[in-house]
């Protein structure tokens, strides 16, 4: 593959130091885009491509700026509040420039593979003592597959180790182009029912199915990460399943990861104006995933709970 050592990338955030994302001590790269729209999902920033305002209510002290520098009419004053209506916004971010407070901000820096590399270079040393590197993540790193492609380039040659976390959803050819500069693959697989998977994420599971084969086949080092929604993927008999599914698959798989639901991400939906339709999900007892690590165990597979 030809790197040109110049292409740009839309990211929503930088993670330095992360511990659960990859072996060791590393440093997460959020890019924006993804094909699914996982209803659980913790990072609906990452979910649309390009810059994408939004307005942190807590914050506004309503001077009325950013309505005066507003073509769009997306910031209207509604009695003494001044109300965003994102679907009329074109991302002009001007009023975001004139916002004193932080209240109206945007999730989208274009960067180059360069600025990436320079920054993980600076803790190359954590990396080397903890067998660490670089992961990207998102929203989803094979959307911005040439980027991706030449930030893990790079930063192999500069001796820094490389990690993806992916869905899976992507032609052969792109996800390829980024497998080809990956030391670990951190592969979300969310079910083997594909009415369901469709109902979840927007999208069939077959061709995730029909990549992650390739991806072992590729003798890749893989960490299978299993997202548990309570009542919608995590019984024990579709534990069962996967666990059959991926002894039979035999191949590189280092680890399964059992990701236990959370809210950590429910705010940002808001902020975002998006409707977060899981709201009256009841999280399991801890002791439930206890049950199902010991049931995927039973199926000579290495399993943590957590990242």
């Amino acid at each position: 593959m030809e790197i040109e050592k110049s292409k740009c990338g839309n990211i929503f955030n930088i993670d330095r130091y992360a511990v659960h994302d990859g072996p060791g001590i590393r440093t997460n790269i959020y890019l924006k885009g993804c094909p699914l729209r996982c209803l659980w999902c913790c990072n609906p920033e990452g979910q649309k491509q390009g810059k994408e305002v939004i307005k942190y209510a807590d914050k506004c002290i309503s001077c009325g700026q950013c309505e005066s520098v507003c073509k769009d009419g997306a910031i209207k004053r509604v009695n003494d509040d001044y109300v965003f209506n994102k679907n009329l916004c074109t991302s002009c971010l001007k009023c975001v420039d004139v916002c004193p407070s932080g209240s109206m901000a945007y999730y989208g820096k274009i960067v180059t593979s360069k600025e990436i590399v320079d920054l993980c270079k600076k803790d190359k040393q954590y990396y080397e003592r903890s067998g660490g590197g670089i992961t990207l993540s998102g929203g989803e790193p094979t959307q911005q597959y040439e980027f991706s492609a030449e930030v893990l380039y790079l930063c192999k040659e500069d001796g820094i180790g490389t990690a993806i976390e992916t869905c899976g959803f992507s032609s052969w050819e792109n996800y390829n182009k980024v497998l080809e500069f990956t030391d670990y693959v951190l592969f979300d697989l969310k079910s083997l029912n594909e009415t369901k998977h469709k109902k979840f994420t927007g999208v069939s599971n077959d061709l995730i199915l029909l990549n992650l084969k390739k991806t072992i086949e590729a003798k890749k080092k893989i960490f299978i990460r299993l997202p548990l929604i309570p009542g919608l993927n995590d019984s024990i008999d579709e534990i069962k399943e996967i666990g059959q599914y991926l002894k039979e698959l035999d191949g590189t798989i280092l680890e399964v990861n059992l990701l236990p639901y959370h809210e950590y991400g429910v705010n940002k939906y808001k902020d975002l104006q998006i409707d977060y339709s899981l709201k009256n999900i009841k999280v399991r007892p801890a002791k439930y995933y206890d049950m199902l690590k010991y049931e995927l165990e039973k199926y000579d597979l290495k399993v943590k709970i957590g990242g």
